[in-house]
C-alpha cells in the first residue's frame, strides 16, 4: 500500500490507473494473507463494500491533491464558501453554516489538508481493514460534515448519504474480521484492544481445523 500512495501522489503527470491496480493487487495480498484468519470464510461479500469504499476515499483525497486543493484550498474553499452563501434549508443550517464562516473559510489550506489526510487514512484502513471501526466512524464523520455543508435535505448531499450508509455499514458487521488485517492481528493484541479497535466480539466462536468434523451431541 506504501508503494501506491508513493504511486498515487508523487508520480507526474497523474498515474491513476497504475496506482489503482497497485491497489488492487495489495488488497489481494491481505485477502490472501488473512483468510486463514478470517472465522467466516462465506463473509466474503462483506469485504467488497470495504474495499470499495477505501478505494473510492483514497481516489478522492489523490484527486484533491493534483487539482491544488493545497496550499490556499482551492475547490474546497469554493465549496465552503457556497455553502455559507447559500440560502438555508433547514433548521440545522444557520448554526453550522457560522461555522463554516467563523473558523473554516478564514483557514481554507488548513481544512483542506485535514479533508485530505482523513480522506486517505480512513480510506487506507478501511481498504486493509486495520482497525476497521475507526476507519469507518472516522468517514462518517467527515461524511457527515460533508452532509451539513451541503444541507442534509438537499439532493446535492446524496452521494455522501451514501458513503455514510456503506461506511456505517461496515461499523456495524467488523467488516475488517472478513479478510482484513483486524482478523489476523485480534489473537495478537489485548482483549481490551482487539474488541474496541477491531469490533471482535466478547466471545468470538473458534474455529475448527480445516478436515476436522463438528462434534455431534450424544
Amino acid at each position: 500500500m506504501a508503494i501506491t500512495v508513493w504511486v498515487a501522489f508523487y508520480i507526474s503527470p497523474q498515474a491513476w490507473l497504475l496506482w489503482t491496480i497497485l491497489f488492487f493487487v495489495g488488497v489481494g495480498l491481505i485477502v490472501r494473507g488473512t483468510a486463514e484468519d478470517t472465522l467466516r470464510r462465506e463473509a466474503w461479500p462483506v469485504l467488497l463494500p470495504r474495499v470499495v469504499l477505501g478505494w473510492a476515499l483514497v481516489d478522492n483525497a489523490q484527486d484533491h491533491f493534483w487539482t491544488a486543493w493545497l496550499p490556499a484550498g482551492g475547490g474546497f474553499l469554493q465549496s465552503a464558501t457556497g455553502a455559507v452563501n447559500r440560502q438555508p434549508l433547514y433548521f440545522l443550517d444557520p448554526p453550522y453554516q457560522e461555522f463554516l464562516r467563523g473558523v473554516v473559510v478564514p483557514n481554507p489550506g488548513v481544512w483542506a489538508a485535514l479533508v485530505m489526510c482523513g480522506e486517505l487514512t480512513f480510506g487506507l484502513m478501511l481498504a486493509m481493514g486495520l482497525f476497521t471501526p475507526i476507519g469507518a466512524f472516522g468517514a462518517m464523520w467527515q461524511n457527515g460534515n460533508y452532509m451539513l455543508m451541503r444541507g442534509f435535505v438537499a439532493h446535492s448531499a446524496f452521494v455522501d448519504k451514501t458513503f455514510f450508509a456503506v461506511e456505517l455499514f461496515c461499523l456495524i458487521v467488523a467488516a475488517g474480521l472478513a479478510y482484513g488485517l483486524d482478523a489476523s492481528l485480534r489473537r495478537h493484541v489485548p482483549s481490551p484492544i482487539a474488541q474496541t479497535l477491531m469490533g471482535v466480539p466478547g466471545k468470538e466462536p473458534e474455529r475448527l481445523p480445516v478436515g476436522r468434523a463438528e462434534p455431534q451431541p450424544t
